[in-house]
């Protein structure tokens, strides 16, 4: 999204798989169940359910406590709890739960882990439990980004389709536009790269090389065969322009190979010693709140050239619904409810996200927004960086990540890196 937790943004972990789950299960003392007993009753009463949530922010906790407690003033069929957890934990937390058949009813995850849960079979699909037509405002993309095998598996709960942030003062006295293409971007970085009071251009290893992939002509990892693309000529042009920007061009901020986007680079853009960042729609949020005086605009993601057609990507986090549950239709009911439009429009309001329902977009609160409304035509184009036919894209993402630092340090070529990290991602996928 890398250890990145805010916002969204994952930890990267090794793939969940059934001899995994049995070892930690066997490490912290619980007994496995079968996958034909995941379906036991795990809450306290028929009318209780139990949300884990991830926790994205300082107030976080406190406006998921208030959506609970709302949630049961409204009617007194269902009880919902609550538990907040922070991205660091909250994948081993639910592993834990679901290996000692104590998971929740509900939680919120990132897809990339939607994807591990549902290969084990502990994840229930929700096409049959919502109310027909609930799902009719929302987002055709976004509930796209939530199916596997053709069955809806989550709801959209994170979506942050991404652009380019730029220093508008620093450009203007430059004389310099936003930049549609590679080219323009390392001319701008260039132009102004001042360290240490000014970085050219921001680059961490994960989510820029996706942006890159995509700038490139990029739109899946795998080809027909089953085999990663990262060595093809998409993906090593890819790669390529980290490597010209860090060590040709050397208009990075210092350490890129390790750097970090939530604790490095935004913090660094907000001081005002980066030129140019790509980020998510979440960060005028930030700004407003704790960097009012920067000065900037964003654009459209820069494509490799002008001839390649557009797209953007986002990252998706997902409330998923477990088999162990045996409350699924009062968790159901809870859904619908944290999915309102009135509820959604106040998430947006509160996390600076980006609707998933069209309603949503359309209400006063975003209708002339014209931030909200650039991310919202945003999505539309935006490609699911998720999407894969195999559950090890966190081993993936970590294989490709070692590679490419070891590029930007200057200890292998772009070419190499990619063929590296191919191979190795074949190898544990089974297609080498």
């Amino acid at each position: 999204m890398t250890t990145e937790t805010d916002f969204g943004v994952p930890v990267l972990h090794s793939p969940l798989d059934r001899r995994t789950l049995l070892r930690r299960a066997a490490a912290v003392g619980f007994t496995v169940p079968t996958l034909s007993a995941l379906t036991t009753l795990t809450a306290a009463a028929a009318d209780q359910i139990k949300f884990v949530a991830m926790n994205y922010d300082d107030t976080m906790q406190e406006d998921t406590e208030k959506l609970v407690d709302a949630f049961n003033d409204s009617q007194g069929d269902v009880k919902a709890d609550v538990q907040v957890v922070s991205w660091n934990d909250g994948y081993q937390t639910l592993v834990t739960m679901i290996s000692g058949n104590k998971a929740p009813d509900l939680a919120n995850v990132s897809a990339s882990w939607m994807i591990e849960f549902n290969g084990i079979q502990a994840l229930e699909p929700l096409d049959d439990k919502l109310t027909p037509g609930f799902l009719d405002p929302f987002v055709p993309a976004a509930l796209d980004a939530m199916r596997i095998d053709g069955k809806l598996m989550g709801l959209p709960y994170f979506l942050d389709p991404r652009a380019l942030y730029y220093r508008t003062d620093l450009f203007e006295a430059a004389g310099l536009q936003p930049p549609t293409t590679w080219d323009e971007v390392r001319a701008a970085a260039k132009a102004l790269h001042n360290p240490p009071d000014v970085y050219g251009i921001g680059i961490e290893l994960d989510d820029c090389y996706e942006y890159a992939y995509l700038g490139a002509g990029g739109t899946t990892k795998y080809g027909p065969d089953g085999k990663s693309l990262l060595n093809s000529e998409i993906g090593v042009r890819a790669a390529q322009l980290l490597v010209d920007l860090v060590i040709t061009d050397g208009t990075t901020q210092p350490g890129p190979a390790t750097a970090n986007r939530d604790s490095d680079l935004q913090p660094l853009f907000m001081a005002g010693k980066m030129a140019m960042l790509e980020t998510g729609s979440w960060f005028p949020t930030i700004l407003a709140n704790d960097a009012p005086e920067i000065k900037y605009g964003f654009a459209k993601l820069p494509m490799a050239d002008a001839s390649i057609p557009y797209h953007n990507a986002f990252w998706p986090d997902v409330v998923v619904m477990f088999k162990q549950s045996e409350h699924k239709e009062a968790a159901a009911k809870f859904l619908e409810y944290q999915f309102n439009k009135e509820n959604r429009v106040l998430f947006a309001q509160q996390r600076g996200v980006i609707p998933e329902r069209t309603d949503v977009a359309q209400d006063p609160a975003f209708a002339e927004n014209a931030t909200v409304q650039f991310f919202v035509k945003e999505l539309e184009v935006a490609i699911n960086v998720y999407a894969s036919p195999y559950i090890h894209e966190n081993q993936a993402g970590n294989i490709r990540k070692a590679e490419l630092a070891k590029a930007v340090l200057g200890e292998q070529t772009a070419q190499e890196a990619m063929d590296n990290a191919a191979a190795q991602i074949n190898a544990i996928n089974g297609v080498a």
